[in-house]
């Protein structure tokens, strides 16, 4: 996502972009495969080249500049290189206090670790939200604020509230675009027309909406969220239909 966001940046401010990318789509492991067409569309047609599927394999610096060779091949010859390859938890302080540790820090819904004295949070906790769920690690910054009401209330010894939505954006494109709940949903329903205009992804499994993307429709999230918060049960025809209102939806469902 961050490279993608350089990327729009760079060209906007009149910045020929190559962009280099080990996966078969930007952003493939965080959005359905429906916006990540979409968005590899949008850059291409704004001029960045891409070559996904590819890796650097070499780097070296050159009398005119620098200078990558690629994985599939090409050789690319460029005067600044960005590299935004990812991060991995720093979690050697955890390991060496003996606390429990997978792909982050393991900690409960109140964000206490195995230790019953130490919490973790942010990019750095892999969080079970409840007995049973996979550990997951978010690297939001909505995450880590919600996070630490958690670990506080949990050191109070205060009840915690029902777990939110996820939610975070990107901007690229002279595009807003929001995700919230679950990217990994079965199928996804269009709200308008990508491309052509605002419009939303809306996920559903089963008959459960739980997630929703908006583009350029920002307006919309608070009552999406609260849709999925609620697991509301709506038809794909209705949620497809643009004359409904999804406030008037989330409204209709029972206390």
């Amino acid at each position: 996502m961050i490279g993608l966001e350089l990327a729009s940046t760079a060209v906007d401010l009149g910045v020929k972009v190559v962009l280099v990318d080990p996966a078969e789509l930007p952003m493939m492991r965080a959005t359905p495969r429906l916006l990540a067409e979409f968005l590899c569309e949008t850059h291409r047609e704004r001029g960045v080249a891409l070559h996904m599927r590819s890796q650097v394999v070499s780097a070296e610096r050159t009398a005119s500049g620098l200078r990558l060779a690629l994985s599939d091949g090409s050789c690319l010859e460029a005067d600044v290189i960005a590299y935004g390859v990812g991060v991995e938890p720093n979690v050697e302080l955890a390991c060496a206090a003996g606390l429990a540790v997978e792909n982050g820090i393991l900690v409960d819904r109140a964000c206490r670790s195995s230790h019953a004295d130490v919490y973790a949070i942010g990019d750095v906790a892999a969080r079970q939200a409840q007995a049973g769920l996979p550990y997951l690690r978010r690297e939001t910054w909505e995450n880590a604020n919600w996070q630490a009401e958690l670990a506080a209330r949990g050191i109070l010894g205060l009840a915690l509230p029902e777990d939110i939505v996820p939610w975070y954006w990107t901007d690229q494109c002279g595009l807003n675009i929001q995700l919230a709940g679950d990217m990994h949903a079965e199928r996804w329903v269009v709200r308008g027309a990508l491309g052509a205009g605002p419009c939303m992804l809306l996920g559903l499994r089963g008959d459960e909406l739980v997630a929703a993307i908006t583009v350029n429709q920002g307006r919309e999230m608070r009552s999406a969220r609260e849709l999925i918060a609620r697991r509301a049960c709506i038809e794909p025809a209705v949620l497809a239909d643009t004359q409904q209102s999804l406030r008037n939806l989330s409204r209709a469902l029972p206390a």
